[in-house]
């Protein structure tokens, strides 16, 4: 698999061998960075001073392309010790470790001992994972990130606002669907 834009693009990142681990496909992973891309730009932001949080990691491959296109930093978030060690070797290969984050822990327990979460974060769990809305649910209480991206199956029931929350796009591509969420700056306190 590879890098599909910005300054790493063609880099090559390792996919772990484990039938947990689904890769991202080129089409959805270009269809996520310009959503955000544009979103960020109506906003007046950009991704040169976003942190991104992966959580469900896999091989890495939504947060590397983030690096790719100008986050500053990465912290990436799965269970799977094959996925930790894949993660590692391709940011020693890209030669981007100062740039990243990794922790090998159940995304829900580490999630829950946070109380701050960077400005994007992207969730990819497995297709099989059944807590997919409680995870959500944990994201959007903490009312940090700017935006949150759901990769999940298209089987899965559709998901919706969550507190703090908005969805402003859902994307179906085969399989897969990407929900967007954006957090709701109009309700009072929230900035």
């Amino acid at each position: 698999m590879k890098i599909i834009a910005g300054s790493l693009k063609g880099g090559k990142v390792i996919v772990p061998a484990s039938k947990l681990v689904r890769p991202t496909t080129a089409f959805a992973k270009e269809a996520i960075f310009s959503t955000l891309y544009s979103r960020l730009l109506e906003s007046d932001l950009s991704f040169s001073n976003m942190d991104i949080l992966d959580l469900f990691a896999g091989s890495g491959a939504l947060g590397f392309e983030a690096i790719s296109r100008g986050s500053k930093f990465v912290n990436f978030v799965d269970s799977n010790f094959e996925s930790v060690k894949a993660i590692r070797m391709t940011a020693s290969n890209l030669k981007i470790r100062s740039k990243i984050n990794i922790a090998k822990s159940d995304v829900e327990v580490w999630l829950k001992e946070r109380k701050v979460l960077p400005a994007i974060v992207l969730l990819d769990p497995p297709y099989s994972y059944p807590h997919v809305k409680s995870v959500l649910e944990v994201i959007c209480e903490k009312s940090s990130a700017q935006f949150v991206v759901a990769e999940t199956s298209s089987l899965v029931s559709s998901l919706v606002d969550f507190k703090n929350y908005n969805i402003f796009k859902i994307g179906k591509y085969g399989g897969t669907t990407i929900t967007f969420f954006e957090k709701n700056t109009s309700l009072p306190g929230l900035v």
